[in-house]
């Protein structure tokens, strides 16, 4: 496997369009990780529809609310370097 470091919603809207969905947010340090399936939520690709793998919640989120800490922690991984696509 290999992963890819998403550093800014132009390459998490870049991975999508390539057809990679699986994404894992890195949690504690690295210690514990979070895995989540991303897509586009309709075709003007203005918001995500994001499904967490651990407890199979869902949620659709527009950009700016992927930085919305109380929405979600993916925007705080982006952020910190800690958010990655799984490619292959």
């Amino acid at each position: 496997m290999e992963y890819k470091r998403i550093t800014s919603i132009d390459d998490l809207n870049k991975a999508i369009k390539e057809k990679h969905h699986n994404f894992t947010l890195l949690l504690a340090g690295g210690l514990l990780h979070s895995r989540k399936r991303i897509s586009f939520a309709d075709k003007t690709k203005s918001a995500y529809n994001i499904t967490n793998h651990f407890d199979g919640t869902k949620q659709t989120l527009t950009p700016e609310e992927i930085f919305d800490e109380s929405l979600t922690n993916i925007g705080v991984g982006i952020t910190n370097g800690a958010f990655f696509c799984l490619i292959g």
